[in-house]
C-alpha cells in the first residue's frame, strides 16, 4: 500500500511507481481537521468524531443525489464519499450501499443509434468530456442558449421540449429567454404553460399520469421494489385535444420517416419489447394492476465473484476492473485523478 516500486513497461522501460493509497494519503494530510475547519467551519473535533465513527460503526449508507452532490465541485466531493466506502470495504454489502437485483430489462434509448461523428458533435463534450455531454443525448441547457445565440460550435435553430420549463430549472433566465426567442421554431409539449412554453411558436397540450398507461419495470429505491414491475392503468381516456408524450414522440417518428425505431408507432410492442428479458407481456400486467414481482435475487460484493471466463474476480466497472481511489478516467481527461 506505500513505498516506490520499479516497474517495467511493455517497451521494456523501467518506471517507478507509487501505490494510489500512498498518494491520497499524502493529499488527505494536507487537509487535517484544523485546516478544513477553517474552510467548513465544522470544529476538527466533530470531524475526528465523524472520521472514527464512520470506520468502526458499519454498516453505513450514502443517499446519493441530494446535498453534496447539487453543489459546486459536487464530482470531487462525491468520489471522496465514495473513498470513505472503498477504504472500509463497505461497497456493495448488505446494509451500504448496494447494487440492488433489478427487473431485466431491453435498454431503450436507442444510444447505437447515434453515429460517432454525430455523438462527437455534442454541445460542451469538448469542454466537458467526463460532464452530461458525455453521454449521448444529453446537453446542458446554458451549451444550447450559446449555441443558439453565438451560432458556435454550430447553429441550433429549432427545438422541441416536453415536460420541462429550462428557464426555471436553470440559471441566467434572461440569456435563456433570448435564446428561445431566437429560435426559427420551438415547441413546448407540456400540461401547463410555464414561462418557458410562453416563449414557443407552437405548444401542445400534453395529458396527465392518469389518462395514459405508463410501464414502470422496477422501483429503484430499496431491494424488495427493485424488482416489482407495473403497468400503470390509465383512469379517463386523455381529455379535450391532449395526448401522452410517448404518443407524440411515436408519432413525430413515424412522420420524420425513422418510425422503425419506433416500433412503427406501435406503443404497446415497445413495452413488449422492454419486457422481454423479463419473461412478461403488457397483456399480463394489465390483468394485474397492482404490479408483479420477478425472479431476480440481490447478490452482494459482486466484485469479488469469479468470472468463470477468465478465472478472475469480476471487479468493478472501471478501466482498471479495480474500485479506482486513483481515477484512469479523470487522468486522461485532464482532471485530478485523486
Amino acid at each position: 500500500l506505500v513505498g516506490t516500486f520499479p516497474l517495467t513497461l511493455v517497451n521494456g522501460k523501467t518506471v517507478e511507481c507509487r501505490p494510489a493509497f500512498e498518494l491520497l494519503t499524502e493529499l488527505a494530510a494536507q487537509y487535517a481537521p484544523e485546516r478544513s475547519e477553517h474552510i467548513t467551519w465544522v470544529p476538527a473535533s466533530e470531524v475526528r468524531q465523524a472520521a472514527r465513527m464512520f470506520a468502526t460503526v458499519q454498516p453505513s449508507c450514502y443517499f446519493s443525489w441530494v446535498g453534496l452532490e447539487q453543489h459546486t465541485e459536487a464530482m470531487q466531493i462525491n468520489r471522496a464519499v465514495n473513498c470513505f466506502y472503498a477504504l472500509t470495504g463497505q461497497f456493495d454489502q448488505r446494509g451500504s450501499n448496494v447494487l440492488f437485483a433489478t427487473t431485466p430489462t431491453n435498454f431503450v434509448m436507442g444510444h447505437h443509434l447515434l453515429s460517432p461523428e454525430q455523438a462527437a458533435r455534442r454541445l460542451g463534450a469538448s469542454e466537458r468530456p467526463l460532464g452530461p455531454a458525455a453521454n449521448p443525448g444529453l446537453v446542458p441547457s446554458y451549451e444550447v442558449y450559446r449555441a443558439i445565440l453565438t451560432e458556435r460550435p454550430y447553429p441550433v435553430k429549432a427545438l422541441v421540449a416536453f415536460a420541462s420549463d429550462p428557464l426555471v430549472s436553470n440559471g441566467d433566465s434572461l440569456r435563456g429567454k433570448a435564446a428561445l426567442e431566437a429560435l426559427d421554431f420551438y415547441v413546448h409539449v407540456d400540461m401547463f404553460c410555464n414561462p418557458s412554453a410562453t416563449h414557443a411558436d407552437l405548444l401542445l397540450p400534453a395529458c396527465t399520469c392518469w389518462e395514459r398507461e405508463a410501464l414502470m419495470p422496477s422501483f429503484q429505491t430499496a431491494e424488495d421494489t427493485a424488482t416489482w414491475i407495473q403497468l400503470r392503468p390509465r383512469v379517463i381516456p386523455p381529455l379535450y385535444e391532449s395526448r401522452s408524450d410517448l404518443e407524440i414522440l411515436f408519432d413525430l417518428a413515424s412522420r420524420l420517416g425513422v418510425g422503425e425505431h419506433f416500433f412503427n408507432g406501435d406503443i404497446e410492442a415497445a413495452f413488449n419489447y422492454q419486457l422481454a428479458p423479463a419473461g412478461l407481456t403488457v397483456q399480463q400486467l394489465r390483468a394485474q394492476p397492482m404490479g408483479m414481482r420477478v425472479a431476480a435475487q440481490t447478490r452482494y460484493q459482486k466484485y469479488a465473484e469469479i468470472n468463470p471466463q477468465t478465472g478472475h474476480p469480476q471487479g468493478f466497472q472501471t478501466p482498471t476492473r479495480k474500485l479506482e481511489l486513483y481515477s484512469t478516467t479523470f487522468a486522461k481527461a485532464g482532471y485530478d485523478p485523486l
